[in-house]
């Protein structure tokens, strides 16, 4: 059957088009395939306009008008109808605003705009309002950003009708704030070589803080001012060659704990530390000190700080570790360990059968020469400005000669070139025993 050339649909009456941009303008035709084109303006045949496309890359206002192709197979002619091109002269119009962009520090980000009106256009990317020198692209890209690239970025965009400019956009870099969890407080870096933010090594699977690279006899010192009383909880790691370089933390330049070495995987772990701090402004302070030029096995040398919390309000004294009974003998010397945590100062008092000892106001008890009137239960009362606490009782039992045979009702007398002695190490009942003498050749101890 034969098929003459007929155009498909509804054609579109009208073809808006900004100056300066491209147009196509296509035949929708059905039937065999024809063998001519031939594209008018206002009736009049455009030379060399003979494809099935009529393309413009730069149009312009003179090319605005009446456009129409007739179209030719061996069947027969056929003419579309009109269609109305509207050449339009714009100004710049941002369809699409730059966004928010927030990056982690050593990375890249970009700002971006989508723009319709007269070509060509020019742009230029702004920071804070400052030209951004080279930055003329409708797409501005950042690489290896840091802290001082966050801002404020716009673009102004140009054409040979008008001038407009963004909405402001602002690129975050995280920083040592970000890296920490702990947005609230300022953080200076000091010392030789200063901490940065990296999301390599990190405790929460973000963001954490890194120690600078350093020389020996260096340190890289990160610090903070924070008022109390508060309890502070952190995260921390280290890499390094143990004892000799190390990572710290100090109050007001008194350390409370230090960090060195490896355990496992070229690092020392992960780990959690708890710090009450005092009433009033309180100096923060983390080190990673370089005392060696040895590196770990790993070849790292760097300390990391990760998850930074700190709660306000005073916390009451809690026991870490109670004094043990003790057997020791008459006459030696005895020591009762104890430990608490809570909000500095923390006040100690030692007690002997619930009664104060004069003077004996610290974590430990020594005692020397003990008697058998030092024998009894002793206890640790721990205050603060929050609350009142004890440890456990432990009982300190002084055994002389009678008591370490058990024979208390006997007398017992000693001679010889060197007397026995009691002693606590070598027992039969787990208490004490009684041990000869150190006697040379030809000597005895007598008991």
């Amino acid at each position: 059957m034969n098929s003459a050339v007929s155009f498909v649909g509804r054609q579109s009456s009208r073809r808006f088009a900004y100056s300066g941009s491209s147009v196509i303008l296509k035949s929708g035709i059905i039937g065999i395939a024809p063998s001519a084109f031939q594209w008018q303006r206002a009736g009049t045949n455009i030379n060399g306009a003979k494809g099935s496309l009529l393309c413009f890359t730069n149009v312009q206002s003179i090319d605005a008008g009446n456009y129409c192709v007739i179209v030719t197979n061996i069947y027969g002619t056929t003419t579309s109808s009109n269609l109305d091109l509207v050449v339009t002269n714009s100004s710049p119009v941002i369809l699409n605003q730059p966004t928010n962009q927030t990056a982690p520090p050593f990375t890249g980000s970009f700002f971006a705009v989508s723009v319709v009106g007269s070509m060509p256009f020019s742009y230029q990317w702004r920071c804070n309002g400052t030209n951004i020198i080279g930055a003329t692209n409708g797409v501005l890209n950042l690489s290896n950003v840091e802290p001082a690239n966050d801002g404020y970025y716009s673009v102004v965009v140009s054409n040979s009708y008008g001038i407009t400019t963004s909405t402001d956009a602002y690129l975050h870099v995280l920083d040592a704030a970000d890296a920490l969890n702990a947005t609230n407080v300022t953080w200076t870096s000091a010392g030789d070589v200063p901490w940065f933010a990296e999301t390599s090594i990190v405790h929460d699977g973000a963001i954490a803080l890194q120690s600078g690279a350093l020389a020996v006899g260096q340190q890289s010192v990160l610090q903070t001012t924070a008022n109390g009383p508060g309890t502070l909880t952190f995260w921390w790691n280290v890499s390094s060659k143990t004892e000799s370089n190390y990572l710290n933390f100090s109050v007001n330049d008194v350390e409370q704990a230090r960090i060195s070495g490896v355990v496992i995987g070229g690092f020392y772990g992960w780990e959690q530390q708890t710090v009450y701090i005092g009433a009033g402004p309180q100096i923060l302070q983390w080190a990673y000190i370089k005392t060696d030029p040895g590196v770990s096995i790993s070849g790292r040398d760097s300390g990391w700080l990760d998850e930074v919390s700190l709660v306000p309000g005073g916390a009451p004294p809690v026991m870490i570790l109670n004094p043990t009974n003790q057997v020791v003998l008459l006459g030696s010397n005895a020591t009762l360990n104890a430990a608490a945590l809570g909000t500095p100062p923390l006040n100690y008092q030692w007690q002997l059968n619930l009664t104060n000892l004069d003077g004996a106001t610290n974590a430990s008890l020594v005692l020397t020469n003990v008697q058998l009137t030092d024998e009894g239960n002793y206890t640790l009362v721990v205050s603060n400005a929050f609350g009142i606490t004890n440890t456990a009782t432990a009982y300190l039992n002084v055994v002389d000669f009678n008591e370490s045979l058990n024979a208390t009702n006997l007398t017992w007398s000693i001679g010889g070139d060197q007397p026995w002695f009691p002693e606590t190490s070598i027992t039969h009942d787990g208490i004490a025993a009684l041990q000869s003498g150190a006697i040379a050749g030809n000597h005895q101890s007598t008991a």
